[in-house]
């Protein structure tokens, strides 16, 4: 599975250096919440980017030659994501560090820890619900429903902004029916959804892809 990720990596290898230009465009010109959305579409694309790629060269073909289970496959899948996610940071802190450095007439605004959360959970939802429609149909057929994925998870977010009051009376009643914290309470419903997200996603995605033939 090491290698797979590595071969996803290597594959954009490139794509790190346009990373380090977009990055800090996103932060300086696209207000507070633009290293949000850099972050998000920089890990979003490469995930689309590794993809493209397995199905331009046929990748699938290859591997299900190999003795690999389409366990591992579908796996790399998921774990490539959060590495990609973890390099984008990254790269994100140092475009950062050096915008802070220089004498621009825009200051750089710096990603608090709710920001980080909200970049977690965009990239979350976006990968989570892509995989099992990538699996189903590979990548060409599932460019359509990409489509309208990633407008559903942009309204779907607009949507539950819409409901702070209901959400916040859901987490007062954990927080009187369990006697813990408010922090906690969101962290245990937060924790739950991740777990319950991906899991769901996982199952998906592996039983479509042992279904296809290659």
């Amino acid at each position: 599975m090491y290698s797979l990720i590595l071969k996803d990596l290597l594959l954009q290898k490139k794509f790190f250096i346009f990373a380090f230009f977009y990055i800090p465009i996103m932060i300086l010109f696209f207000g507070e919440w633009g290293d949000v959305a850099a972050i998000t579409a920089m890990v979003y694309i490469m995930v689309q980017t590794a993809c493209a790629y397995d199905d331009k060269n046929r990748g699938d073909v290859l591997l299900n030659s190999l003795p690999l289970r389409r366990g591992w496959i579908v796996g790399e899948r998921y774990l490539s994501t959060a590495v990609f996610f973890i390099i984008i940071l990254i790269i994100y802190g140092l475009s950062y560090a050096i915008l802070s450095l220089l004498p621009l007439p825009v200051v750089p605004v710096k990603m608090d820890e709710n920001k980080l959360i909200g970049s977690f959970f965009s990239v979350l939802l976006l990968t989570m619900f892509y995989y099992p429609v990538y699996f189903k149909f590979g990548y060409m057929k599932s460019r359509l429903v990409n489509l309208i994925i990633f407008f559903m998870i942009f309204g779907g977010s607009i949507w539950l902004a819409s409901m702070e009051e209901e959400i916040e009376g859901f987490i007062d009643v954990l927080v009187r029916v369990f006697g813990i914290g408010n922090q906690l309470a969101i962290g245990l419903i937060l924790l739950t959804f991740i777990i319950f997200l991906v899991i769901t996603s996982f199952v998906l995605s592996l039983a479509f892809y042992r279904q296809r033939d290659f």
